[in-house]
């Protein structure tokens, strides 16, 4: 391939059994392709060899995370073979599927997390946001409410619902709600922090 789009099209126009994907490459690069393959159910499986020649270590360790996520999404699929029913099982596919960026997956392994475990307020964070990114603002703002009910100040769900409500187009609850956010989160920092 020429450069990263080429390379999504041709693969996504055959079958091949092994993918040597450039990091440095023109219009995309190959973390970015590699990111887009696990999103796409005919090359989510496929295996990635990453090539580069710089070697730089912050583009060696994103290649190594996509693939741990990877490998443990398929760790957990064989968990729950065994253990339909695992609500835990199903967070951490989840999690996974989201840190790939395969986000229709998350948003369904999500749904079932919290069928299993509806007291789950992460799950049930990340489910809320999801639904915000896929354009069902009020069924994602059901969600982040709930979160908010049960821990208030709780820092990922205000953020999700200061994004919820500037899609939404409310611009004047956004800022009051970041404000909100910003504030619950500086406890969370690490010691010492003063920024």
């Amino acid at each position: 391939a020429q450069d990263g789009m080429d390379g999504l099209r041709k693969l996504s126009s055959g079958h091949y059994d092994l993918a040597l994907i450039d990091i440095n490459m023109p219009v995309m690069d190959g973390l970015k392709l590699i990111g887009l393959m696990r999103g796409e159910d005919a090359l989510k499986d496929v295996p990635v060899v990453v090539i580069t020649t710089e070697g730089a270590e912050q583009d060696r360790e994103r290649a190594l995370r996509l693939g741990k996520w990877d490998k443990a999404v398929g760790i957990l699929d064989e968990v729950l073979g065994v253990a339909p029913s695992s609500g835990v099982a199903h967070a951490l596919r989840a999690e996974a599927l989201l840190r790939l960026g395969r986000f229709e997956e998350s948003l369904e392994a999500y749904e079932r997390t919290l069928a299993l475990l509806p007291g789950n307020f992460a799950a049930r964070s990340a489910r809320g946001a999801l639904r915000v990114g896929f354009g069902k603002i009020d069924e994602g703002l059901e969600d982040i409410e709930a979160v908010l009910a049960a821990q208030p100040g709780h820092p990922d769900a205000l953020y999700n619902k200061a994004c919820a409500y500037s899609l939404k187009g409310d611009p004047k609850t956004a800022f009051i709600t970041l404000q909100q956010a910003i504030a619950a989160h500086r406890p969370y920092r690490a010691q010492g922090d003063r920024s």
